[in-house]
């Protein structure tokens, strides 16, 4: 296989983080949060490790949809996507840690 290479030119981007981006970030992990949690309230999921194993899958689904791609696509190297999934796996599971402890099991009438 040949070289490869991806770029994105942007000339009106700015030259550093600036706080605009952590704010995105922040939002865009709360509203994935928000439907996670969401995802969980749906099921009749009662015990602790099940919810928290819930929102992990979730994680699961969100990491192979979008990082399997790039790397199959754009040939991202695969310690990337591998890292890249690990991140979000990790940040998915203490999410459900967090979501399992809040949001109680529904009670059954």
């Amino acid at each position: 296989m040949g070289e490869t290479g991806f770029l994105v030119f942007n000339s009106n981007a700015p030259t550093a983080m600036v706080p605009a981006n952590l704010i995105i970030e922040f939002a865009t992990e709360v509203a994935e949060s928000i439907f996670a949690a969401w995802l969980l309230a749906q099921t009749a999921l009662a015990g602790f490790g099940a919810r928290v194993g819930f929102v992990s899958i979730v994680g699961v689904v969100a990491s192979i949809a979008t990082n399997v791609p790039y790397w199959n696509w754009y040939r991202f190297p695969t310690s990337f996507t591998l890292a890249a999934i690990i991140i979000t796996l990790v940040a998915y599971f203490v999410a459900g840690i967090v979501i399992a402890s809040v949001l109680r099991p529904r009670t059954t009438a």
